[in-house]
């Protein structure tokens, strides 16, 4: 596929005229279907086809509404198809989360990568997220935020429950103990070498 820059270039080194050459492109850019819509963009924008200096016979192009419907359905369908690769998954940010906010990739290399104080986010539309925190207001997409667990506080059943757990972890250090002295014990899957100390150094001892 030829890109304007490919054009200049070739133009330059076969020495001809770019412009002429860059309209020529356009020109056949601009006649050649779209993949998306099923129309040339042409015909699109003047409702007819472009005249040339062949015969052709005059039909009307289709409904812009017909136009309309291919495209999407064919956006549709890319997107379902980079989603997949991708392996998109939903955004689980919500109304009424907090969350905090990534920095910018320039921050500096001392700093978080998120900013330590947290957004309330107060809307989502599509993929864009929209959190405040006192009277600054921002917009990101869904991957710059990141939930924040609020931590209940313990009731009193909940450190019954601890006394007694940590009750039965006391309990069971003596098991434990037992265990590793039965491990001790186990055979050496090697023998273990004799050490004895040099026989010059015997009257020394």
């Amino acid at each position: 596929m030829r890109t304007v820059k490919k054009i200049v270039k070739i133009a330059l080194t076969q020495q001809k005229p770019w412009r002429e050459e860059l309209t020529n492109f356009l020109r056949n850019f601009r006649a050649t279907p779209h993949s998306s819509t099923g129309k040339a963009p042409a015909t699109a924008f003047f409702n007819r086809q472009l005249r040339t200096k062949l015969p052709d016979v005059h039909t009307n192009a289709r409904d812009p509404a017909e136009i309309q419907e291919t495209d999407q359905k064919a956006k549709r369908k890319m997107k379902k198809y980079a989603d997949s690769k991708a392996y998109v998954k939903p955004s689980r940010v919500r109304p009424g989360d907090t969350v905090v906010l990534k920095r910018d990739p320039s921050h500096r290399k001392s700093e978080t990568p998120y900013e330590p104080k947290p957004y309330k986010v107060i809307s989502c539309k599509g993929s864009m997220v929209t959190a405040t925190r006192g009277e600054k207001t921002v917009t990101r997409n869904s991957s710059f935020f990141k939930l924040v667990r609020q931590q209940d506080e313990p009731t009193e059943g909940d450190s019954t429950d601890g006394e007694h757990d940590n009750l039965e972890d006391t309990d069971g250090e003596p098991d434990n103990i037992a265990q590793a002295e039965e491990q001790q014990q186990e055979p050496h899957r090697y023998p273990q070498r004799v050490r004895a100390p040099p026989r010059h150094l015997a009257d020394y001892a």
